[in-house]
């Protein structure tokens, strides 16, 4: 769960962080366009200001050209000041003859009384030959005032007085244009951000969703049981690979009625579709192919957002190792109350077999050689020696043998096992192949014998004609232990008998008492291993024997 909050702060994480870098890179874009339309305002107003003054120096120039060729103040003069007058942009035009009292002044404006007093036209402004300010005058707007000191006899200075409006309204125009550029990529960066943002966000959701979907397949694709969905219908919707595995599916399959796989009479969907009942774990043996399969059957209503059925949900489970273990469980059991009971009976018949083969013996010196009756007694002293290896055994199959485990090399015991019987080997011309590697493990070395000893004996006695006996070692590093691989050619075991040969007493062999097998799977079982049989009637038999490692 840990794991799982942590990946969804990262998904957070991971959405948010680019939608504040827009956010980021939105402010610093809107910071430029301020910065770059305040230079640009300067700009405009520096540009503007050069030309109202350009405009004035020309229009001085001009007047300072007619004043120079006028001796005098004269009409012409005069009606040319009027004539320059009537341009929208000029307020005033004033001359000075020197004194601060003679100012004429051509003006679009009034009261101009004391204005141009030598406070505001200071003597230095004047020695510097022009000046130049921005002035608020009574009544007016702002006047951009521009002047020029000449030497002459009538007139001593020039100052001309225009309009800043051109200025201003250019400026204001400039500040609503950049204004509403601000406004336009204001709306633009929202949008595109809120776009981007939302944009992200359905990719950022598309792909989570995708991820936890291909989460929950690979779930539903590793599960150990079978899960199948069907629809209102009853019919196949999707299923997994378990499933597949254990029905024998095909794609033919997939929208076909799920009671064309299993019958309604082992699965009643009804129930659980219309009616919301739960079935849970039901077993069924299921014929799939030649072969029948212990399965369990689960079966839960499948529901919407809103509590509606829209289907049913399907667990397949495989019993066959369940059933495996619990005829183990029954076999142990059975094996634990036969040895106890064989474990008693034993030791109350040895005592009159005792008896018996003594009075046997006893009548057999009694009698005259080659008789009838001797040879009636060495059969009884025969018998009673071959049922009290029986017992031997029995014994030896109830008794639990503490062991002696000791490390050994499985191939000096499977060697020295082989020697014992080398010569069976040549009596029944049977061929001996081994590949044998030097695997140490921890076991009694007895009791391994004897089991061995027991299942080499089992596969001679099953090629009474001749035939081949492969013993082979493999090495299981997953499961840290070794197999045994003892193949033979012999008449093998049928399918019927297969599960019986290591039941105490069981035997198809004539004379045999069903006690070898049965030690030996005891043995192994004591040193944790286990045994494996196939085999076909016929066709021979392969036992596979695991035994651990030495733990070092």
């Amino acid at each position: 769960m840990k794991k799982f909050n942590r990946f969804k702060g990262i998904k957070n994480r991971s959405l948010y962080l680019p939608a504040i870098t827009i956010l980021m890179v939105i402010i610093t874009l809107g910071v430029l366009h301020t910065v770059s339309m305040i230079k640009t305002l300067d700009r405009n107003r520096e540009q503007l200001s050069r030309f109202i003054k350009k405009e004035g120096a020309d229009l001085i120039s001009i007047l300072k050209a007619e004043v120079i060729l006028e001796k005098s103040f004269s009409n012409r003069l005069r009606e040319f000041l009027n004539e320059v007058i009537k341009n929208p942009g000029i307020a005033y035009i004033a001359l000075y003859d020197g004194n601060d009292k003679e100012w004429k002044v051509w003006s679009k404006l009034y009261k101009f009384s004391n204005i141009f007093s030598s406070e505001y036209i200071s003597e230095k402004e004047w020695e510097k030959g022009s000046f130049q300010k921005i002035r608020k005058l009574p009544n007016a707007q702002n006047i951009f005032e521009i002047g020029e000191y000449i030497e002459h006899e009538v007139i001593k200075g020039i100052i001309i007085g225009t309009y800043m409006t051109p200025l201003e309204e250019a400026r204001r125009q400039d500040i609503h244009h950049a204004i509403l550029m601000g406004v336009i990529l204001l709306i633009l960066g929202s949008g595109a951000f809120y776009f981007i943002f939302v944009v992200q966000n359905y990719y950022l959701i598309n792909r989570t969703l995708s991820e936890m979907k291909s989460y929950t397949e690979q779930v539903v694709e590793s599960m150990a049981s079978g899960l199948i969905t069907v629809d209102m219908a009853g019919n196949i919707v999707s299923t997994n690979k378990k499933a597949v595995d254990l029905l024998k599916l095909n794609k033919k399959a997939f929208r076909e009625p799920f009671i064309s796989v299993i019958s309604s009479e082992y699965l009643d969907l009804n129930r659980v579709i219309l009616y919301g009942e739960e079935i849970i774990e039901k077993e069924i043996d299921f014929q799939r192919g030649k072969e029948l399969i212990p399965l369990s059957l689960s079966a839960t209503p499948l529901k919407d957002q809103e509590g509606e059925s829209i289907g049913a949900v399907i667990i397949i489970r495989d019993l066959s190792e369940i059933r495996e273990l619990q005829e183990k469980v029954r076999r142990a059991e059975r094996l634990a109350s036969l040895g106890r009971l064989a474990s008693g009976v034993a030791h109350e018949i040895r005592n009159p077999l005792s008896s018996i083969k003594g009075f046997a013996q006893y009548f057999r010196e009694k009698f005259d050689e080659g008789s009838e009756d001797k040879s009636y007694a060495e059969i009884i002293v025969k018998e009673v020696e071959r049922l009290n290896r029986v017992i031997t055994q029995l014994l030896d199959f109830a008794r639990s043998k503490e062991l002696n485990i000791q490390p050994y090399k499985i191939s000096s015991i499977i060697e020295h096992t082989l020697k014992l019987i080398q010569g069976e080997f040549k009596k029944r011309g049977i061929n001996l192949k081994t590949s044998l590697l030097n695997y140490p493990i921890e076991v009694d070395w007895d009791q391994i014998t004897q089991a061995l000893l027991n299942m080499f004996l089992n596969s001679i006695e099953s090629m009474n004609s001749g035939g081949e006996l492969n013993i082979k070692t493999v090495l299981k590093p997953e499961k840290r232990g070794v197999e045994i691989w003892i193949s033979d050619t012999g008449v093998g075991i049928s399918r019927e008998n297969l599960t019986k040969i290591f039941d105490p007493f069981f035997s198809t062999k004539k004379g045999g008492t069903g006690l070898g097998l049965a030690i030996t799977a005891k043995i192994i079982e004591a040193h944790k291993g286990e045994i494996i049989v196939e085999s076909e009637e016929g066709r021979g038999t392969n036992f596979k024997i695991f035994l651990p490692l030495k733990k070092s």
